[in-house]
């Protein structure tokens, strides 16, 4: 099988952010139910994308910076946000509200309550699980990218971590923000502000 080699750091940086970009789409569409129209919305609103794909991207890029591997951040950088997403997913259409912090300190409770046997998995989340899968085999066994230096990894963790907390306490933390965006539906229905505002941006609020 051919390798595909990538030497250039700031394209392997450009590449692991495309693929962030692609999972908050896909994360989108997992917690909309395959909705278009809200992925509509979000692309008539860029900014409303960015502020739910920053902390994938950010993650992502931490994760990166740690193993210099692009396999290794799409994996393990984009699997946590994916699985919140079907776990939001699983709660609106059993319990009708959305996923919230608080559920992590309930997960206990929620296991009792929910018989994990009977989430309504359907052949269209079984297909992105496989490709999400296949996909991160493809770039482990195909696209190698070149081992960072120790200081550039060194620098690239320190940054991500400073934008991180910076951004968290500034504009995630920032209600009045939050608040501006257009709900579509009920601003009494947790799930219509959710779909509105998105899912991650929500859950950092």
């Amino acid at each position: 099988m051919r390798k595909i080699y990538i030497y250039k750091n700031y394209i392997n940086i450009l590449l692991v952010v495309a693929l962030s970009f692609a999972i908050s789409i896909v994360g989108v569409q997992i917690s909309s139910v395959f909705s278009l129209v809200i992925v509509w919305r979000f692309i008539k609103s860029p900014i409303l994308f960015i502020l739910n794909t920053l902390p994938i991207t950010l993650f992502m890029l931490f994760i990166f910076f740690i193993t210099s591997r692009i396999w290794a951040s799409f994996f393990f950088g984009g699997a946590p946000f994916l699985i919140l997403h079907f776990i939001n997913r699983f709660k609106i259409r059993l319990r009708h509200e959305p996923f919230v912090p608080a559920d992590i300190y309930l997960g206990n409770e929620s296991t009792k309550v929910i018989n994990l046997s009977q989430l309504p998995f359907n052949a269209k989340l079984y297909g992105l699980i496989a490709v999400f899968i296949l996909f991160s085999l493809f770039l482990l066994l195909c696209v190698k990218s070149k081992p960072m230096k120790l200081l550039q990894r060194g620098i690239g963790i320190l940054l991500t971590v400073v934008l991180s907390f910076t951004l968290y306490n500034t504009i995630y933390s920032n209600t009045s923000l939050y608040n501006k965006f257009k709900i579509y539906g009920s601003q009494y229905s947790q799930i219509d502000v959710v779909n509105s505002r998105g899912f991650i941006y929500s859950l950092y609020n």
